[in-house]
């Protein structure tokens, strides 16, 4: 069995690939990266890099960001950013919801940090 390990929990980002056999495991493709990046910017690049690298047939993303919506209100309360969080929460599609508030509000923080408006 071949097992994708990602590790996200520090400043630097690894993704390997183990494969056990016979409960020996044994670590066939290893990507360290260091960069002054988020891991959501590092990871998905970094997972490419090992499918290039070992015969890996598939990679499934099923993380989810731990934002804290109500504290993300807060520090922008009257912008945009605030705004979209409250009407992104009413939708009754929670699929549709989770990834319009993930995707939604790291486009506004990414803008954010680049220096774009996020006011309202």
């Amino acid at each position: 069995m071949r097992i994708l390990a990602i590790d996200s929990s520090g400043l630097v980002a690894t993704v390997a690939v183990v494969e056990e056999e016979n409960k020996i495991s044994k670590t066939i493709a290893e990507y360290t990266i260091n960069y002054k990046k988020t891991h959501s910017q590092t990871l998905l690049p970094m997972l490419d890099e090992i499918v290039k690298m070992e015969r890996v047939v598939r990679v499934v993303d099923e993380t989810e960001p731990d934002y804290q919506f109500d504290l993300l209100k807060q520090k922008y309360d009257g912008t945009l950013l605030q705004k979209y969080i409250e009407v992104m929460e009413q939708c009754p599609n929670l699929e549709l919801r989770k990834k319009a508030l993930y995707y939604g509000v790291q486009a506004m923080l990414d803008a954010a940090e680049d220096g774009r408006e996020t006011k309202g």
